[in-house]
């Protein structure tokens, strides 16, 4: 069986950051050519940077990364675990139809180094600090020729005596030999030890890949599941944080691509760090990838700000310390038959270009999932709303996205969009029971002034009143 497509269906998160429980259930349509977006919105502290991070592991566990310093302080404080559940829809390449729906759950717990008992509190000292571990991963598939449309538990790594169970799944796709039993249950230890996932690990994928015989159906179906999902998470899910974005106050251009191998020369599937405030250096087998991809940028950017276009002046080209080929460059900024360096040009307009490439993309390419943190910093509303009333209008690929600007309210239907509530154990909800006519943005509004229950208010409303009696006792002590 051949998989086309991948499409993230929905994302459970608990005990992450802020959230104790949330569920949210993206606009994954069955028909993969069209374009699947979902807008998170609510205020700040609200849930919203808990989904993106929540991604950005799947990311991480996808490509075979190990878990960031640090991700053991997101994990709830007074929580022993983080589990992340992400159900995926798979189409086939013939049909163009979902041919199989995947669950991949990750438990994640805190490790004092390497240790139980109290956490140690030294986050000076790397080797006290503590650390964010895989306890468990498990996957269920439904789809598969055995199980046909059940959901079927394949994968469940949370044993001490198997590599994987449940034991018959075991039996049947590895087989009962002790030499791969013994390899697969050191490759998981250590894939502990490291941050990795097991299940996306090269070990268990060469092991399913030569079990994957026409005699075994369901090996080599399950082992087209695992390979593409890794294939999605290396070539076309991308994942920006706001820490990423902010780079541009910094001077740097987080650019991200997704171009393919032409001549000879690499693709680029990811970010590359570009200095905006002097001379920056790339590999030279990389730079007519770059240049490809800032040519297709520009068509663009110069319809979003009139007349604008960016180039990577080469300055020379050199030899690197190791030998390698490298060019020095500079980014420039072409407006109004004048050039000056990028790096003169406005914050928002660096925010365009840092994720234009990747929201061009979107809009033509229906394998291709972007997430991206506060994609509004920055961006003029007005043109923000046109932007993601075109990707929904004739989009194809899948954008996830959080927002503080209620532009956006005003330009996507309801489909799209999904809030943030007060409750820690019930973070994402959707406004039921609108009309086509509703102005979304109204009745987002007429919500946060209204309230609601406990369980589903948007909004943990402030007291004027209060805040200008603060003010006055702050400046009075200040004074």
């Amino acid at each position: 069986m051949q998989f086309d497509n991948v499409r993230l269906a929905s994302v459970t998160v608990d005990n992450l950051k802020n959230v104790v429980h949330g569920e949210l259930t993206l606009n994954g349509s069955d028909d993969c050519m069209q374009a699947s977006i979902l807008g998170l919105f609510g205020q700040n502290g609200s849930g919203k940077t808990a989904l993106i991070r929540a991604l950005a592991i799947l990311k991480s566990l996808l490509t075979r990364m190990p878990l960031e310093p640090g991700l053991a302080e997101s994990i709830q404080v007074d929580a022993e675990s983080a589990r992340l559940l992400f159900e995926f829809h798979l189409f086939e390449k013939k049909s163009g139809h979902v041919a199989a729906d995947v669950w991949y759950e990750v438990v994640l717990e805190k490790q004092s180094n390497g240790q139980s008992g109290q956490l140690l509190l030294a986050p000076s000292v790397p080797d006290q600090s503590p650390k964010a571990v895989i306890r468990s991963e498990r996957m269920w598939v439904s789809g598969l020729t055995s199980a046909g449309s059940r959901k079927t538990l394949w994968l469940d790594t949370d044993s001490t005596e198997w590599p994987f169970q449940p034991q018959v799944k075991y039996r049947h796709l590895i087989g009962t030999a002790s030499a791969e039993k013994n390899a697969l249950a050191v490759a998981k230890a250590l894939a502990k030890e490291r941050g990795l996932s097991f299940i996306f690990s090269g070990e268990l994928s060469n092991v399913l890949l030569k079990k994957a015989t026409d005699e075994n159906v369901d090996a080599r179906e399950l082992t087209a599941v695992v390979q593409r999902l890794m294939r999605f998470g290396y070539s076309e899910f991308f994942v920006i944080a706001a820490a990423e974005s902010a780079l541009v106050n910094l001077n740097a251009l987080p650019l991200q691509m997704k171009a393919e191998a032409v001549d000879g020369h690499p693709g680029l599937a990811g970010g590359v760090l570009l200095p905006l405030n002097g001379i920056g250096v790339l590999p030279s087998t990389l730079v007519p990838t770059v240049k490809a991809g800032l040519t297709q940028l520009n068509v663009v950017l110069e319809q979003l700000v009139p007349g604008l276009t960016i180039e990577m002046a080469e300055i020379s080209r050199e030899f690197g310390a190791s030998g390698e080929a490298i060019t020095k460059f500079q980014l420039m900024s072409h407006k109004n038959r004048r050039a000056i360096p990028l790096q003169y040009e406005s914050d928002g307009i660096k925010k365009i270009i840092a994720v234009l490439h990747l929201i061009i993309c979107v809009y033509n390419e229906r394998t291709v999932t972007v997430a991206i943190d506060e994609l509004d910093s920055g961006i003029f509303e007005y043109l923000l709303g046109e932007l993601l009333k075109i990707l929904a209008q004739g989009g194809r690929g899948q954008l996830i996205f959080t927002s503080h600007n209620l532009r956006a309210l005003e330009t996507l239907d309801k489909r799209f969009v999904a809030f943030t509530t007060v409750n820690p154990e019930n973070r994402y909800v959707r406004i039921k029971n609108i009309k086509g006519t509703n102005n979304l943005r109204d009745v987002y509004y007429r919500n946060l002034i209204l309230g609601g229950d406990d369980v589903n208010r948007l909004y943990n409303p402030t007291n004027n009143g209060r805040i200008a009696l603060a003010m006055r006792e702050a400046g009075q002590r200040h004074g």
